[in-house]
């Protein structure tokens, strides 16, 4: 059995994409190979039913996820390398018409893990100063 996507035939005249979703929200730091789930929610013109993609910044996104009953999109992923990531959504409607992507939420993986342990303090500190040099 094979199944086609042919949304330009079915596509109402006139059918305008989602609306930019908004910046994604969750932890903004956290630790490699510790999932970490993120939500953002978005609205189409003419109320169709949406799909969101997460880009998490290192190279992978998620799959397409249907928008849930209140409207926003969810994803988790799981960070293998410690850095700095920025994570961003797109929607999409069911025709296929496509936002452009969110602004980036930064995400900072600890990048000294001993430090994080014992010492939280520079943990805090180390945040604090990358957020303050993040555009």
């Amino acid at each position: 059995m094979h199944s086609y996507y042919l949304p330009g035939l079915f596509e109402p005249e006139g059918n305008q994409p989602p609306r930019v979703p908004d910046r994604p929200s969750g932890p903004t730091s956290g630790r490699v190979r510790v999932e970490c789930t993120y939500s953002s929610g978005s609205s189409d013109p003419d109320e169709n039913v949406m799909y969101y993609l997460f880009d998490c910044g290192d190279g992978t996104t998620s799959n397409w996820v249907k928008q849930q009953d209140s409207g926003n999109g969810v994803a988790t992923h799981t960070w293998t390398l410690r850095g700095t990531y920025d994570v961003k959504v797109k929607a999409k409607d069911i025709y296929g018409a496509e936002s452009d992507w969110s602004e980036p939420l930064p995400i900072i993986m600890p990048k000294n893990l001993l430090l994080e342990r014992r010492f939280p303090f520079f943990d805090r500190l180390i945040n604090f100063f990358s957020r303050l040099l993040m555009p």
